[in-house]
């Protein structure tokens, strides 16, 4: 560079003092945020390797399963028993899915109740 290019900020002594404080404080964020990744990355690592662990014990729980399957002998139920079971399952599931709706219906019947009063108010 030439010396015509160099260009001289003149700061006062209170002002550079703030200034270092300044890029201290930064300085020390970053420190901060840095070890905070690190402790990221580390139970990220870690969350990673239980997640391998959990699904090759699963598999192999699988496999057991299979193997079960095949030791274990049949068992012959009437078809008089298996429809009996799924009449009376159907019908189950069908009313609590509409007690789930007439809940929340209710709920947003009541919230309206209440922003509509609040709207008299004011």
């Amino acid at each position: 560079m030439d010396s015509k290019n160099i260009m001289h900020v003149k700061l006062e002594f209170e002002e550079a003092r703030e200034i270092k404080k300044e890029i201290l404080s930064l300085e020390i964020e970053i420190l901060h945020m840095l070890n905070i990744i690190h402790k990221y990355r580390e139970l990220r690592m870690a969350e990673l390797k239980n997640k391998q662990s959990i699904n090759l014990k699963f598999k192999k729980l699988g496999a057991n399963i299979v193997k079960m399957k095949k030791i274990i002998p049949k068992v012959q139920i009437p078809e008089k028993y298996n429809k009996e079971k799924k009449e009376v399952k159907m019908p189950e599931k069908k009313i609590a899915k509409e007690k789930a709706r007439t809940d929340i219906e209710f709920q947003l019947q009541e919230i309206q109740k209440r922003l509509d009063s609040l709207d008299q108010k004011f």
